[in-house]
């Protein structure tokens, strides 16, 4: 069982989140397409996949990336997370 220090911890994080979400989202994009030039191919039908599968799972999904570079945990939000999603 948490504390309600505990409690209050997880809330405060949760909102700083959900404040910088949208933030954080354009930031990917706009520095992965203008700086580093990164594309998709057929993103729309990817994000259609992806959700589909979601929306019919019950529970938590964690999302992870295998390799040792950073840029892949970015790639993964930047392509299964649609700008409404992002909150």
């Amino acid at each position: 069982m948490l504390s309600s220090k505990e409690l209050r911890a997880l809330n405060r994080q949760r909102r700083l989140s959900a404040a910088f979400s949208h933030l954080t989202y354009a930031f990917l994009i706009l520095a992965g397409r203008l700086c580093f030039r990164y594309r998709f191919k057929n993103l729309e039908a990817f994000r259609r996949q992806v959700w589909k599968e979601l929306q019919a799972r019950q529970g938590p999904v964690i999302w992870a990336a295998n390799h040792l570079t950073l840029i892949d945990s970015f790639l993964i939000f930047w392509a299964v997370f649609p700008w409404h999603r992002a909150w």
